[in-house]
């Protein structure tokens, strides 16, 4: 297989991170990241979900140093006013330079790893040096993955089923290589192709032109502090049922590793004016909150969350609104009826409608 030795991931690291970054201050005349920015900084949306994962794991470690033995935060009136503040930070995002740069460097250094050697990368930033991890690991960080996104979300769906607490590095492994064979399989895209695709598409050149077929390239050490991630992880459960013709559609991996295919990331965000774009916009969200409601409503399906607001944004009322949702959205992604996130999330619609 063709790879990226560490001085060429280097060079392009670098190249890339001017590149991007001269292109942010000439369209924004600013040095400084706020708010949408983030979501959208890169033309390749990987870069943008590494940059939001950097953020949400810094941000939620901070938010668990609030602690004292003088106050109960397990108070339920504490544990609301914990939410609100994290509301209200994410309305007011802003990363100085000075922080963002290196943020950036790593968001395309590890992007450039995933597409080198995506089921090392994978590997490493699950496992670190663990031989074992929590199952729940993969749905919390399922939504940050576009590239190879498809190996995250059908490992989570095969967990799911076979309803495992924990998994093992060398089951891990297995699997991923599986499902890379089954994509071929069902796509008739050779991974060597799709690789090259995410790579034309994050720097505009040919991997041909960069790679080797005799180089392995070390990975232990280059993922996003991988070994950080696992040191606090609180598994969560997210109960996926099984999808039927649609979820075919969407995810043509089926049978070969047992499990029910759960649609991947799309790469890019959708965009575009709408009807109520004041109103219910991906900006009147707090980014945890979108996070939360993509990964519980939407299957962690970011293109399915986004399509769904536009086309809410074209609706007159919270009743049509309901009724889509209920029928063309929720039918489909069978959410759980008692999780909060759901009437949270309606609830939400309710009130812009009401305040339009």
């Amino acid at each position: 297989m063709l790879q990226l030795n560490h001085n060429t991931l280097t060079q392009l690291t670098k190249e890339l991170q001017e590149q991007l970054w001269q292109n942010f201050i000439k369209q924004h005349n600013s040095e400084t990241i706020e708010g949408e920015a983030l979501l959208n900084f890169a033309p390749h949306q990987q870069i943008n979900l590494f940059l939001l994962f950097q953020v949400y794991y810094d941000w939620n470690q901070m938010i668990r140093k609030l602690s004292n033995t003088y106050f109960n935060f397990e108070h339920p009136e504490v544990q609301e006013a914990l939410q609100q503040f994290k509301s209200a930070l994410s309305k007011h995002i802003r990363i100085p330079s000075q922080v963002f740069l290196p943020m950036l460097e790593r968001a395309i250094f590890n992007n450039l790893q995933l597409i080198n050697t995506p089921v090392e990368s994978l590997t490493n930033f699950f496992f670190g040096k663990n031989t074992t991890i929590k199952t729940g690991i993969f749905s919390r960080y399922a939504p940050y993955f576009s590239d190879f996104g498809f190996v995250v979300q059908s490992m989570v769906a095969y967990v799911e089923k076979k309803q495992m607490s924990t998994i093992t590095k060398d089951v891990f492994i297995e699997k991923a290589q599986k499902i890379l064979s089954l994509y071929e399989q069902k796509t008739g895209e050779p991974i060597k192709d799709y690789r090259e695709k995410l790579f034309k598409s994050l720097t505009g050149k040919s991997l041909e032109d960069y790679a080797s077929e005799e180089v392995e390239t070390p990975i232990q050490d280059a993922t996003i502090t991988s070994q950080r991630i696992l040191e606090n992880l609180i598994g969560e459960n997210i109960a996926l049922k099984q999808q039927q013709k649609e979820a075919q559609k969407r995810n043509p991996l089926l049978s070969a590793i047992d499990y029910t295919p759960v649609p991947r990331l799309a790469d890019k965000f959708q965009q575009g004016p709408t009807l109520h774009e004041k109103l219910i916009s991906v900006e009147s969200i707090p980014l945890h909150k979108q996070m939360e409601y993509i990964k519980h409503l939407f299957k962690g399906d970011n293109v399915l969350f986004q399509q769904a607001l536009d086309h809410i944004n074209t609706l007159n009322s919270y009743k049509e609104a309901l009724q889509y949702l209920r029928e063309e959205v929720f039918s489909k992604t069978q959410p759980d009826p008692n999780n909060p996130v759901v009437d949270e999330f309606l609830n939400f619609l309710e009130k812009r409608f009401q305040s339009a």
